[in-house]
C-alpha cells in the first residue's frame, strides 16, 4: 500500500503538499512564502508507513514566532518518529533556542507508528514565514492524496 496524506480538517486547508518524484514530497502552509494564519490548529498525516522504517525530513525555511520558554504558541510537532537525541515519540520544533530544526541539513527518523502526523499549532499574537521542508522514506514513493 502506498502511503497517502490527508489533512481532515478541510474547512481551513492550512498544507500544500508538492510531489517531486523520486525525490520525496514538499510540504508547506498555504500561504507560504507569506505568513501563515493566527488561531491555527491543524494536522498533516501520512498513512501506510511500515515501523521501523527510515524518515528523512530537510527544513529549508522554519521561522514561526518566538520569546517563549516553553514553545506553547506557534509550533510544529512530528508525531510517530524518534532518533537517537529524540527517543520519544514526539518531536516538537519551535523558535526557542535547542528547538529550532537545522535549515538544509537532514534529519533522519525511525518510524514508531504506522502513521506520522504533522501538526502545526499557532497562537493569536504573531504571524511569521511559517515552514517549508522536504520528507522522504524508504516507502514514500506513491500517490499524494490531500
Amino acid at each position: 500500500m502506498a502511503p497517502s496524506i490527508h489533512d481532515p480538517d478541510s474547512r481551513v486547508p492550512t498544507w500544500v503538499p508538492y510531489v517531486q518524484n523520486n525525490i520525496g514530497y514538499l510540504l508547506s502552509h498555504t500561504t507560504f512564502p507569506s505568513s501563515y494564519g493566527y488561531n491555527i490548529n491543524s494536522n498533516y498525516t501520512i498513512y501506510g508507513l511500515n515501523i521501523g522504517q527510515r524518515l528523512d525530513i530537510q527544513f529549508y525555511v522554519f521561522n514561526v514566532e518566538s520569546g517563549h520558554t516553553d514553545c506553547r504558541f506557534d509550533f510544529l510537532e512530528i508525531i510517530g518518529v524518534a532518533n537517537a537525541s529524540e527517543p520519544g515519540n514526539i518531536i516538537k520544533y519551535c523558535n526557542r533556542q535547542g528547538y529550532q530544526p537545522r535549515i538544509h541539513q537532514n534529519l533522519s527518523f525511525t518510524v514508531i507508528r504506522p502513521r506520522v502526523m504533522f501538526s502545526f499549532k499557532t497562537g493569536r499574537n504573531e504571524a511569521r514565514d511559517g515552514f517549508f521542508f522536504k520528507y522522504a522514506g524508504e516507502t514514500m514513493f506513491g500517490k499524494c492524496v490531500k
